[in-house]
Formats: C-alpha cells, structure tokens, sequence
C-alpha cells in the first residue's frame, strides 16, 4: 500500500506539471503528490527502523525503502532542475542545466527500474522465506536501469549532433549551388552528351545528376542540354566527338569541349561518381569563362606546391593551386626573375602572395601598391610566424594592421593532437555579409572555418581612398595569445571577437580589391579540404575577378575526417561512450562477487 501510494504521488507530480503547468491547480496538485511521495517513503522508513510492526517486518524492507529514496532523490534534482535560471543558456553557459537533466533522469530511470524489480519480488517472497530473492531483484532493477540510462544518453547524443549514415553501396552528389551558378551565368548554351549503353549500369547515376543541374539552371532559359548516345547506335556522334568506347561524359559549348571519362562499370566509374559535382563544374568553367592569369609570388618562403611527401601539408599549396586550375586560373610564378620588383605585368587578373615567411623588399612593395591603385586585385595570407617590415607599412598606410600573435581558444577549438596545442586550431561561424564571404554567411549554421596559429587584423574602415570591411571574425570566447603559452592568462589577455579576414576596395575610381586572411594555412593542404576553407578561397577568388555570380556552396564531395571541439558537451559524449557503460560492468562485477561469496560461507556452514 505504501509503495502504491508513493508511485501515485510520483506521477501525480509528473502529470501535474504536464497538463497544469501555469494553472490555479498546480500548486495544490503538488501539494498532494509531494504528501503521498512523503506519506509512502516516511512509513517504510519507520516500519525498517522498528518503530511500528516490530514482531511483522516484510522481507527486504532495506531495499524498498532504498529505492524510494534513489528515486525521491531524483525527484527533488528534477524540481531543482525546473528552476534553474534561464534553462540551456543560464550560468556556466548552461552546463549546470544539462548536469542537472542528465542526473534527474538516471535516478528516475534507475528509481523506477530498481522499484519493479523490488516490488515484484517481494510479491512473490513469502514471510522470511529466501530474501536474498530481494537483493538479487535490486541488483538486476539497478542494472537494467544503467542500461536504459546508457541507451538513453546515447540517442541524446545522436539526435543532438544530427548523426547519420549512408550504407548505400554508391553515393553521388547531387548539383551544388556553384555549379548552377556556373551554367546559369554562362553566355552560351551547353550540351552535354552522354555516351553510354541504355543498359549501363553506370548510366542512371549520370543521367540523373545532369537532370538534376539541368532542371536547377534552365530556369529563364535553355542553358543546358542533355543528349544519351550510343555510340554503336549513332557512329556519326561517336565520329564528331573522336569517341570509340562507352562511359564518357563530353560537354560542348561553341567550338570548345571537354570531357570527362568514367569508364562502362561501376568499378571503375565509382571514384569519379563521388566527385562528380566538381568534375562537372570544372568542366563548365573551362567552357564558359575566360582564362585569366594569377600569378604567385615566390622567393619569400610562401606555401608550396613542391613540398615533398615527408614535409607538412601546413606548408603545401598543391591542393589550393589545382583548385585555382580547376577554375580555369593559369597560375605564373612571380619572384625576382620574373620582375616583381620591377612592375606586375599588365596581363596579371590577379596576383597571390600567401603565407611568405621571409619579408618582401620595399621595390616588390612598391609593385603591388602601384599594381592595386591601376585596379588590381591582391589576393594575401600572412603568416604568424613571418616578418613583413616592407608590406605592413603600406597595408597599415591604408587602415589594416595585422598582429602576428596566434589566437587562441581553450573552450572552442578542434582536437586534433590532445595536447594544448589544440588552443590554436580554431573554428568561427562568424562571418560578414560581403561578397567575399558570400556562400559562408548563408550556410553559417552548416560550415566553418578551420584555422590554425591565426593572427588577428585591426582596421579603420575608410583610409587613403580604401573601404575596408571585416569578413571572417573569431568567435566572441577567443583571445590573442601574447605569450604564446596556449592558454588563458586573465593579467595581460581578454577575451573577444577578433577579425581574421579582411576585404578592401579602391574608392578612388579604380576597380583595386584585397582580399586579407591572417592565417595561410587556411589555404594548406592540411586545411583547404574543409568545406568552410573551400568556400572561403573560392567566393574571395571570384570576387577579386569579379564573378560574383558564379559564388556559391560546393557539394561535400570527400569524407572529412571530424573531430570533436572543446567546446562540445563532454558530460553527455563521455557519459555516452564511458561511464554509463562502465557502470554497467561494474554492476554486474559486484553482482558476481557478492553471489560468490554467499555461496563460500553457506559451503562453510
């Protein structure tokens, strides 16, 4: 009777502040359900301390009355839990809240299994009859309750961080934003003629992603055309376009063409099927846009495409120059033999100095500035660890000052070496609305940008004819490491926003732009394979050539390796994974242990 009326009053609480919440009733429903919780606990605990039914205690009383107060303490952590101030984003950033939801639900859930199990068996227990019955119950209800807490913590875990996965045997990225821009801003009409079997197994893949495109950018007008040929079927086609085999993509636009080539299986088309977005728009660009030349400075230590396979990929370019190429940029090499003390040459549409680690000279200073006021475009990464005595007078002369200091962040980073190194690799979603950032701004809540030993800039918005605007800024809990020691020192540091990306126009009737990062590795190979990183080169880029148009986010195409931040909810992650599965074990081992030493003293006995 006593545990009837506990449970009643348990969920006459629940139910309470369910259905009544907010109204006249509520107070007096808690009122009864906090009397029957009371009344059902207080008179077990008496009748187990002996002060009423001496002569008649039921077995295993210890255990009923334990797991009223597992779950009464539950009880009073969920009504602590109601009134913590401001919920999910009240004091320590909401941690105590979600300390407190994780606790009240183990010992609900524990409360309740442990109390079933309890009951049951003492239902079935008979006078003093075997009451090691009861204990066994306990230990199997607390058990069965870590488990469901385990199971519990998981989906939390899972539903929380959007946790899914494709087991399909092929995947294929459908058309990215980009490439719909790319055919949509082109000047002719494209076809794209498919060369495959009706029957090819490789065929439904294709089809249906240039359908896809096709439907996304013919909005306004016929942009693209698809076409299925056989090649056996129509030797005229397979002529025209020097084609003697199945399993080729072939794009036309005027007299030029591109093609790609798949092969006739799944086997061999499979590596190209999961990038097949980007193949189709660096196909797309190669036929509707103009070649324009970058050309790369080099001689001051910059980041390199020729770095060898033992060197850093924080170091290596390769990756980001065979992107350029991919947007049909011609990339020269642009050092002392070249002139860039001397003069940028007239056909250069933009010029690229990214992460030099060695200072320019004053004459390849005074290029790029004569270069930028005739309305060039200037495309910069520095480096935490370079020194430019030459460039950051004038960059300063025109409002941009650039720290060399790392900044660092000891709650939101990527742990990547567990080590306090992690501080310095950082992420932000705190992006500008510029062109420049363009795709980044829209698709904040889906991509980041990876940094790693980032300085910081400061600017003045209108200096000596130039506008200059933040683009990228670190996120608010970040701070400038001044001593270079990984973490937070309250004496000399403060924590804040800092702007890491920077874009600058000409306002003094030439067309010069700037593009600033205060990180090169942004652009490394080690980097420049995170979609954040990817977008940010590419709308920076298209804007400096002024493609505007073609901006856009670009189908994730290569798995990611992810890993967790600092930042992320520890408490629930490891409780997922560690504790509350170790509990479980622990539980079962004390399981064992008591049972075998119970059957050791009735042996001797």
């Amino acid at each position: 009777m006593n545990s009837l009326a506990f449970i009643a009053g348990v969920v006459l609480l629940f139910a309470s502040e369910r259905y009544f919440q907010g109204t006249s009733a509520t107070i007096w429903l808690r009122s009864v359900s906090a009397i029957m919780i009371a009344a059902g606990l207080l008179l077990d605990l008496a009748e187990q301390k002996g002060w009423v039914r001496k002569e008649m205690r039921r077995p295993g009383l210890g255990w009923q009355v334990a797991w009223k107060l597992l779950l009464t303490s539950g009880v009073i952590t969920w009504a602590v839990w109601q009134f913590v101030p401001n919920g999910p984003t009240g004091p320590l950033g909401g941690h105590l809240w979600r300390i407190l939801l994780g606790l009240w639900l183990v010992l609900v859930i524990t409360g309740l299994a442990t109390g079933f199990a309890v009951e049951w068996a003492s239902r079935h227990t008979s006078g003093t009859s075997d009451p090691s019955r009861i204990t066994k119950a306990w230990q199997a209800g607390l058990a069965t309750g870590m488990l469901l807490c385990s199971l519990v913590a998981l989906n939390y875990a899972a539903v929380r961080r959007d946790i899914t996965r494709d087991w399909s045997y092929l995947k294929v990225t459908a058309p990215s934003e980009a490439t719909i821009n790319v055919v949509k801003a082109s000047q002719s009409p494209v076809s794209l003629a498919l060369f495959f079997q009706r029957d090819n197994e490789v065929l439904p893949y294709v089809e249906s992603f240039v359908q896809q495109l096709a439907s996304a950018a013919n909005a306004g007008g016929e942009k693209i055309a698809i076409k299925v040929i056989d090649k056996d079927m129509d030797p005229a086609a397979a002529e025209k376009f020097k084609t003697s085999r199945s399993g080729i993509i072939i794009a036309e636009a005027g007299t030029r063409t591109e093609r790609i080539d798949l092969g006739p299986t799944l086997a061999t088309a499979r590596p190209i099927l999961k990038k097949l977005d980007s193949e189709i728009q660096r196909i797309l660009i190669a036929l509707t846009s103009r070649e324009k030349n970058a050309y790369v400075m080099r001689g001051h230590k910059e980041l390199s495409p020729d770095v060898d396979s033992n060197g850093s990929p924080l170091a290596s370019s390769r990756l980001f120059e065979g992107f350029l190429r991919d947007l049909n940029w011609n990339l020269k090499t642009f050092g002392l033999a070249e002139g860039s003390a001397t003069k940028v040459p007239d056909d250069a549409a933009m010029v690229m100095l990214i992460g030099p680690r060695e200072s320019l000279m004053k004459e390849e200073v005074e290029a790029l500035k004569e270069y930028a006021a005739r309305g060039g475009s200037l495309f910069i990464a520095l480096d935490t660890e370079g020194r430019q005595d030459a460039l950051n007078p004038w960059l300063a002369s025109i409002g941009i000052e650039f720290d060399p200091l790392p900044v660092a962040n000891e709650r939101s980073h990527v742990t990547a070496t567990r080590s306090p190194a992690d501080n310095w690799i950082l992420f932000t979603t705190s992006f500008g609305s510029h062109e420049s950032t363009k795709t980044l701004s829209r698709n904040d809540d889906k991509i980041a940008l990876l940094t790693f030993a980032s300085g910081s800039f400061s600017i003045t918005p209108d200096v000596a004819g130039w506008r200059n605007t933040i683009t990228v800024r670190s996120l608010t809990d970040s701070f400038i490491d001044r001593n270079r020691n990984y973490a937070f020192d309250e004496k000399s540091e403060k924590r804040g926003s800092v702007a890491i990306g920077v874009a600058s126009a000409n306002t003094g009737g030439k067309d010069g732009k700037m593009v600033l990062a205060a990180d090169s590795a942004v652009f490394s190979d080690a980097l420049i394979r995170n979609p954040g990183n990817l977008a940010f080169a590419a709308d920076a880029i298209k804007w400096l050539a002024g493609e505007q148009a073609l901006a856009g986010k670009m189908a994730d195409e290569e798995d990611v390796r992810i890993r967790h931040t600092g930042k992320q909810d520890l408490i629930w992650f490891y409780g997922s994974i560690i504790v509350v599965p170790a509990s479980v074990l622990l539980a079962g081992a004390v399981t064992i242990r008591s049972s075998r030493k119970r059957r050791r003293k009735d042996a001797k006995s």
